[in-house]
């Protein structure tokens, strides 16, 4: 009986002692495994997405620059809304001095009106057109030189009679005060009988519509600039024979 009960005790120790271990077991096998998935879970999930970021970064980037670009355009949309004004108003005066190629014909309309301004009588007066770029046109245009697929030029040769120089002076004058763009590029004088003959030959400028592309590169213009506004300013003191010719033409 004493001997019975002695095992009894004997086992049920044996027993709680294997259920202390085997606690003590998990308490200590438990946080391994957790750790264990821990690493496993950062190795699957984490560890790729941290190899990407470097893609992520430069993707960033590309959407940062595009963005500023896309800025840098509001910001000019909005300046020409600001200034919406001084633009259509620049650019009709601009239209004054750089003609378009259907006013070509009329350099020799205006030509005419200044010579009666200045009291010089024309004994002739023809334009043709030229090619500034000649047979040089397919080269590329220089840094100083407008691109000749784009640039043309209308000459108008005049012949002129004239008492004295002093006439032949006014009409150079109102000539370089006309808002109309255009040089002077020959000038002979000679005397006949106590009068004089002037025979020069004047060349205007205008652009091609016909061009493809513009490859020289653009410069900016600030609008409120002040020597820009000052420019834009002197062209209202210059003579406009276009207006003369036709009195339909809007004026600023």
């Amino acid at each position: 009986m004493l001997l019975s009960k002695f095992n009894l005790n004997k086992d049920s120790h044996i027993n709680n002692e294997i259920s202390l271990v085997m606690e003590e077991l998990l308490n200590f096998i438990v946080p391994i495994i957790l750790v264990a998935l821990s690493l496993a879970i950062s190795a699957l999930y984490i560890s790729p997405t941290y190899k990407s970021l470097s893609g992520l970064k430069e993707e960033i980037g590309a959407k940062t620059q595009e963005v500023s670009v896309l800025q840098a355009k509001v910001d000019q949309l909005k300046s020409l809304q600001e200034n919406k004004g001084l633009v259509v108003n620049d650019l009709v005066k601009l239209s004054w001095a750089l003609e378009e190629r259907d006013k070509v014909p009329e350099l020799s309309q205006q030509v005419l009106l200044m010579s009666k301004d200045a009291g010089v009588a024309f004994s002739s007066l023809d334009y043709s057109s030229a090619n500034r770029g000649g047979n040089q046109a397919s080269s590329p245009a220089s840094a100083n030189t407008p691109d000749p697929e784009l640039y043309r030029e209308e000459k108008v040769n005049v012949s002129v009679n004239s008492a004295n120089l002093v006439t032949l002076t006014r009409f150079l004058k109102i000539a370089e005060n006309s808002i109309r763009l255009f040089k002077v590029e020959s000038l002979r004088v000679s005397t006949r009988e106590a009068v004089k003959d002037a025979s020069l030959v004047m060349s205007s400028p205008y652009l091609n519509p016909s061009f493809s592309s513009y490859s020289q590169s653009s410069a900016p213009i600030n609008l409120k600039d002040g020597a820009y506004r000052g420019f834009m300013t002197n062209l209202d003191t210059f003579s406009n024979y276009a207006q003369k010719i036709d009195a339909t033409l809007p004026k600023i």
